[in-house]
């Protein structure tokens, strides 16, 4: 039985997230969507994990087969709970990743700690405008010992979404396959991880090289690249923009000479999918500027790109991930 009241959210204490968590299955758009948002902005909350973090995800886990989770439950896009539930625990890996390789070294606090800790998070679930629990000297330890719970469920996590990588839906399949390279990234090493890597590259070689399936090849090969695969071979691709993809995980000077090529006619980057793979968050040439400015390249090397792309920036936070970085 989970007691909720000594959990918190971005917001207070998560009182508020087990009716959420039983709306995503109402079957009711309006509902659905309120409980997604909440995953988003509260469960998870600009890549912060909280305590209550690690068990939404067990609760989510044996929900993902419910067939009333293939609803679209908003008039603004194509997406279905399923699928927009997949890229939750995409998100809550991408979260972590940081501590994957680490050990936690927070301690869990005394029974006395913990009940003067609830005391005070429970406040908050009475008076909106108390939040004496962040001041807390445990809450530090409890929210690294979320992430680290949290890291360690890639096993548990991995056999459940891996399936999905072979839905028919495209938002699902898009989806699952960020997911899985997402979390098998926590742990390459484990089993599940070297299952869904053999699965994935097996998939990407039996799809047909053409340009009609960039969009499924694409997603295939950023998954790939994530779980740790070598992709050196597809540099060499007859898609350029097959060989801009395997770059971002390939070193050498072939790979860095790629992403200058294609950083270097900026806006054809966005007209690269009709279906752009869940591994591009925001705009893909942020990605690929980011992986080319994390090489010992010299400002010669990558010149073209940044005047090209300069000129086509815009303003606003976009600014932080383009002309910025230079």
């Amino acid at each position: 039985m989970t007691t909720w009241n000594h959990l918190f959210h971005a917001y207070g204490v998560a009182v508020d997230t087990p009716e959420h968590i039983e709306n995503l299955t109402s079957g009711d758009a309006a509902l659905c969507s309120s409980a997604i948002n909440h995953l988003f902005s509260a469960v998870i909350h600009q890549s912060t994990v909280y305590t209550v973090t690690p068990v939404v995800i067990k609760l989510i886990l044996p929900k993902l087969y419910e067939p009333v989770l293939r609803m679209k439950y908003s008039e603004k896009n194509d997406r279905t709970v399923l699928g927009s539930l997949i890229s939750f625990l995409d998100y809550a890996a991408e979260s972590v990743w940081f501590y994957r390789e680490d050990e936690c070294s927070a301690l869990m606090p005394s029974e006395e700690k913990l009940e003067e800790f609830y005391a005070l998070l429970n406040i908050n679930s009475e008076d909106e405008e108390s939040y004496e629990y962040i001041d807390s000297e445990i809450i530090d330890d409890l929210m690294e010992i979320a992430y680290f719970d949290i890291c360690s469920m890639v096993s548990e996590v991995l056999p459940i979404i891996l399936p999905f990588t072979e839905d028919p839906q495209i938002d699902i399949r898009n989806a699952a396959l960020a997911a899985v390279g997402k979390w098998g990234c926590l742990n390459k090493e484990c089993t599940e991880a070297k299952t869904a890597l053999l699965l994935i590259k097996d998939k990407l070689l039996n799809i047909e090289k053409n340009i009609s399936n960039r969009d499924e090849r694409a997603a295939f090969l950023l998954a790939l690249g994530e779980l740790g695969d070598e992709l050196t071979d597809f540099l060499k691709d007859i898609d350029k923009v097959i060989c801009a993809c395997a770059a971002l995980f390939v070193q050498g000077r072939h790979a860095e000479s790629i992403l200058v090529e294609t950083l270097s006619e900026p806006l054809e980057i966005d007209n690269w999918f009709n279906h752009k793979p869940d591994y591009f968050s925001n705009k893909i040439r942020f990605s690929l500027l980011d992986s080319l400015l994390q090489r010992d390249v010299s400002i010669e090397q990558i010149l073209p790109a940044a005047t090209a792309i300069i000129k086509v920036a815009g303003g606003g936070l976009g600014m932080n991930f383009e002309w910025g970085v230079f």
